[in-house]
């Protein structure tokens, strides 16, 4: 065994499906929320390293990964927030 380093936060956010995965290698998508900025960041999480890098930031809007559904080869990000689906574009990268 070894200490983890990284953040864990994706892992906890699970409950009714397994993050999506981006279709890398111990790679899935993600969110990650600040609640004293209240603010919800979308991104890429490793599953091996723990690590994540963000693709977006939501203002005013606090999501869980399971609120999240990418659809890579369209460039569309879905997310149910209050009742509603919400769509945009994802940004490159």
């Amino acid at each position: 065994m070894q200490i983890a380093t990284g953040g864990l936060r994706p892992w906890v956010d699970q409950t009714f499906r397994r993050l999506q995965p981006t279709g890398n290698p111990d790679e899935a998508w993600a969110t990650i929320r600040d609640s004293a900025k209240r603010t919800t960041q979308i991104g890429r999480y490793n599953l091996q390293s723990f690590e994540f890098k963000s693709l977006v930031e939501l203002p005013s809007i606090q999501i869980g990964s399971m609120d999240v559904w990418v659809d890579e080869p369209e460039a569309k990000v879905y997310v149910t927030y209050k009742g509603s689906l919400l769509r945009f574009a994802l940004p490159k990268g």
